[in-house]
This record gives structure tokens, C-alpha cells and sequence, in this order.
């Protein structure tokens, strides 16, 4: 096959709104037209089952995106290529439109959840060992800013969250 057949169409909005319906209030995308291969019917629900990370991707025109782009640019009329698209309770799979804003890659880091590897049980937490206490630390405005040491974790966590209340704002997230 040559090169030229092997390209896919742009997916332009007027594709999109040709092809899938979203819902905002459930997050779903709903196929417009029967897919190829007997893959799907008018009205099915597309994507299968979220990725390992949680994200449900779709293919759409040829081409495989995430939902929750597919959903922010069919409700707003417009591809969100100069942002990020943060899910406001941290569920990658939940892409109903009130769980859905515009967001910078540090907006939308801010609004991670506690690393796994946490062991103080607080975002923001760590015990330092020289010290012999708890220290509390903050990424904010591309910089590691350190906030100091404390007696107790939920002390440390206490200034870990009033240091994101002020420089994350509504990004903000202290579980």
C-alpha cells in the first residue's frame, strides 16, 4: 500500500460532530454512525474498558484518542491543543463535563493524588531523618519550595496545605 493510502483523515470537530454525540451528564460517547468491521452500532456506547492508568481511549475516524479530549472539544467546539484537560476528582474514567477544566501541566500535577509511595499517610510529608522530625514540602511554580520541620506529620501536613491553598488555589489537593 502506498504511503498516501496509509494516512488517516485529520479529525477535525466537523468529523467529530459527525460521527460521536457525548452526554455531560453521564461522560459517554455515543457513536453517530455504524462502525467499520462490525465493530459498533448507531447509539453504542464507544471505547471498551479504560486503560491501565484509568483513561478510556476511543477511535474515532481512523483515529485513536483519549474520551475526556473527544468530550471537552464536542462540548466547547474547539480541540483543547494549547492545554491539558484535568478531571477534577482525580477519576481518569469519570468525563462528565462538570468533572472536566482546562488546565496547564502544573494545574493539572497539582491535582495528583498522594504518591503511593508515601509513607507519612499526608501529601506533602516526609520524615527527616537528620532532624528527627517531620518535614513538609511543596512543588509550586516549577520550584521545590521546603516549608519546614514539625513535631508531628498532621502539623507538617497543616503547612503543606495552607502553602497549596495559596499557590494552587482551586488545583489544590491534599489527599
Amino acid at each position: 500500500m502506498s504511503e498516501a493510502g496509509r494516512q488517516k483523515t485529520p479529525l477535525t470537530l466537523e468529523l467529530l460532530n459527525a460521527l460521536v454525540h457525548y452526554d455531560p451528564y453521564t461522560g459517554h460517547l455515543y457513536r453517530k454512525t455504524k462502525a467499520k468491521k462490525n465493530r459498533g452500532e448507531i447509539g453504542d456506547i464507544m471505547g471498551g474498558s479504560p486503560s491501565q492508568n484509568g483513561y478510556w481511549g476511543v477511535r474515532v475516524g481512523g483515529v485513536r484518542c483519549r474520551a475526556h479530549r473527544i468530550a471537552w472539544a464536542l462540548a466547547h467546539q474547539v480541540w483543547p491543543f494549547d492545554h491539558e484537560i484535568d478531571h477534577i476528582n482525580g477519576d481518569p474514567s469519570d468525563n462528565r463535563l462538570c468533572n472536566l477544566r482546562a488546565a496547564n501541566r502544573s494545574n493539572n500535577a497539582s491535582n495528583m493524588r498522594r504518591s503511593k509511595r508515601n509513607k507519612s499517610g499526608y501529601k506533602g510529608v516526609s520524615w527527616h531523618e537528620g532532624a528527627g522530625k517531620w518535614q513538609a514540602h511543596i512543588r509550586a511554580n516549577d520550584k521545590n519550595i521546603y516549608l519546614g520541620c514539625f513535631d508531628t506529620p498532621e502539623e507538617a501536613h497543616q503547612a503543606y496545605c495552607d502553602k497549596a491553598r495559596e499557590t494552587k488555589g482551586e488545583f489544590a489537593r491534599f489527599d
